[in-house]
């Protein structure tokens, strides 16, 4: 059985526009930044600031909500 594909929401304001701090390198080949490794501080764009996250599936109830604040 496969999992079900998730992703973040801001524990705040259900909003799926968050951020996660990161380590990017320079692939010479591709001729682009490669991300190296995530880390746990997140930020919300909606909120303005540092948040927590919950992973939802895709097909949930929060998903669907936090793609119409995108929308809106």
């Amino acid at each position: 059985m496969t999992d079900k594909p998730t992703m973040p929401i801001c524990t705040a304001c259900g909003s799926a526009d968050v951020r996660a701090d990161a380590y990017a390198e320079w692939d010479a080949a591709a001729q682009a930044w490669s991300l190296v490794t995530t880390f746990d501080n997140t930020d919300c764009e909606n909120c303005g600031g540092q948040c927590g996250v919950e992973w939802v599936a895709l097909d949930s109830p929060e998903a669907i909500k936090a793609a119409e604040m995108a929308d809106a």
